[in-house]
């Protein structure tokens, strides 16, 4: 991508403390921050996509122009600042050779700070171009308990998760731009308020075991969720002009709550020393997520909602929990020389994250489609079925000490199960490929070793795709050659095991398309770095 954004800086710290007490007791603690600001990539339209000799460099606008209708496009009004604060301790309390207690509790916080350019900033004499800053806070603690037996013959673990969280979101401030460069606050945008926490609870257990060649584990897991209720506020004016937020019922949403129920198993079976088959299931679930672009959508498109009578938890109702039950098939075969890993696998999905564009009209223009940033209206929610099944291959060939050859290939056969319905709109998609997953796709390359010395190069492979439901927007094919070299000493005075790193991306600057957002891909790049120990 072109332009005078930054993505960076980067700051990373993390602290570990062990501490055993005696044969007993051991506890362990984890720290981490990690603070990262970059400016946003600019996302193409399926036609630009097409044309990516004119448009793969197409970005936000990089200097001024005195002009509010382009100047919100100004790359220094789009960008993100993402914070983490993390604590994790793991306190273990040996009780006899056979039996164990641990207790981990943790703390997480992540704020996000955004800066959007927008041609229709609210005010109270209408929209104008300008710019939103928002801003949120998570914060999540709770804690995991397990017991653990072991035997012979048999291990069993029984464990409780627990977890609340919080959520507090900041008022968006609201600026209109000024033909001179300046800003005017004009009031506050989105704005929702939490009024009770989020919690989760998740009590499990788990047994394991061997007979002879044969391994087998079972699982199963309680999950029940949840959210908060949260409440909407919209800005009015007082009879000086004054903005102040004042509560709108229309906004509000949350509130769900969600349980489930996850197994898991697996066997397999040791042929020879060389030769393994296996077989595991496993139920997961996925909370919704990604909600605030559809708060902002509902705030932005407000007075038009409004007019439609759809309320923000409209939007909402198909906001269900993604649930996969997958089953695989493998074989581990390990030689000296070579290493194959073929592993057939099935799956079914329920309510998966899909985009839909219903095609309402604008109750203001009804024979013009509802748009949003100039473009018809739409968002992301969890509808839809789907059945899938494919083989993937692990393999390693070791020619010598020196060199090894890899080739990881899958082909993923992944279809929506019906067609589906959402928001009042009947969408054709029986027997269609799900969108963004590809047929097939692989990784190859070759790891050469010498004397400290490492060189890799590696082709990336990703099949075509669709980015849309009709499959009228076809993402091509593509492939990628990257490039990693490395430096390997293993002491240095008080230092040890460093690497010196240099990492070629995209070697020959391909040109591709990585998502149905129809973000192009990077263009070739280096990357460098430095690691060791003491």
């Amino acid at each position: 991508m072109e332009g005078e954004g930054k993505i960076g800086p980067r700051n990373n710290v993390n602290l570990t403390f062990v501490q055993p007490f005696g044969d007993l007791l051991e506890v362990k603690m984890w720290a981490n921050f990690n603070e990262i600001k970059h400016h946003k990539y600019r996302n193409l339209t399926y036609a630009q996509a097409k044309d990516l000799d004119e448009y793969r460099r197409f970005d936000y606008n990089t200097e001024l122009f005195r002009n509010p209708s382009k100047d919100w496009l100004y790359y220094d009004y789009q960008k993100l600042k993402w914070t983490n604060y993390d604590i994790f301790s793991f306190i273990t309390l040996k009780l006899s050779e056979n039996f164990k207690i641990a207790l981990k509790p943790y703390y997480r916080e992540e704020e996000k700070e955004e800066t959007s350019g927008s041609d229709k900033v609210s005010g109270r004499t209408g929209s104008n171009p300008g710019i939103q800053i928002s801003k949120w806070t998570v914060k999540r603690w709770g804690a995991i308990s397990e017991i653990v037996a072991e035997f012979e013959k048999i291990k069993a673990l029984a464990g409780f998760q627990y977890e609340k969280q919080s959520w507090d979101d900041e008022p968006t401030k609201n600026y209109w731009l000024n033909p001179d460069g300046s800003k005017t606050f004009v009031g506050w945008g989105r704005y929702t308020k939490s009024i009770n926490d989020s919690y989760r609870y998740s009590p499990y257990v788990k047994l394991a075991g061997n007979i002879d060649r044969f391994n087998w584990q079972v699982g199963l897991k309680y999950l029940k969720l949840k959210e908060s209720d949260n409440e909407g506020y919209i800005t009015s004016y007082d009879s000086s002009g004054n903005p102040y937020p004042q509560r709108e019922s229309k906004l509000d949403y949350g509130g769900q709550s969600y349980d489930v129920w996850l197994p898991t198993a697996g066997l397999s079976y040791t042929i020879t020393d060389s030769l393994e088959i296996y077989s595991s299931f496993g139920r997961t679930f996925q909370q919704p997520y990604a909600y605030m672009p559809i708060v902002n959508l509902y705030y932005n498109l407000y007075s038009k909602f409004q007019k439609m009578g759809i309320t923000m938890q409209d939007l909402f109702k198909e906001y269900n929990p993604e649930k996969t039950d997958n089953l695989d098939i493998g074989l581990r075969f390990r030689t000296s020389r070579i290493e194959l890993y073929p592993t057939i696998f099935f799956s079914k999905h329920k309510n998966l994250r899909t985009p839909i564009t219903p095609g309402w009209k604008d109750p203001d223009n009804p024979s013009q489609l509802l748009k949003f940033q100039g473009n018809p209206v739409s968002y992301q929610t969890f509808v839809g079925k789907a059945k899938g099944y494919g083989f993937e291959l692990g393999s390693n060939i070791i020619f010598s000490d020196y060199v090894t050859f890899f080739f990881n290939p899958t082909y993923t056969k992944l279809k929506y199960d019906g067609d589906i319905v959402s928001a009042g709109k009947l969408y054709k998609t029986d027997g269609k490929q799900v969108i963004d997953v590809p047929e097939w796709m692989f990784t190859s390359g070759v790891i050469l070793n010498y004397k400290g010395f490492e060189l890799t190069p590696t082709v990336r492979f990703i099949g075509k795709r669709y980015g849309d439901l009709a499959h009228d927007e076809k993402m091509p094919s593509y492939f990628v050659v990257d490039l990693k070299c490395a430096y390997n000493i293993k002491k240095i005075g008080p230092i040890q095991d460093v690497r010196f790193a240099l990492e070629f991306y995209n070697l020959f600057d391909k040109k591709y398309i990585v998502s149905p957002d129809y973000y192009p891909g990077a263009p070739f790049s280096v990357y460098g770095s430095v690691a060791f120990s003491f």
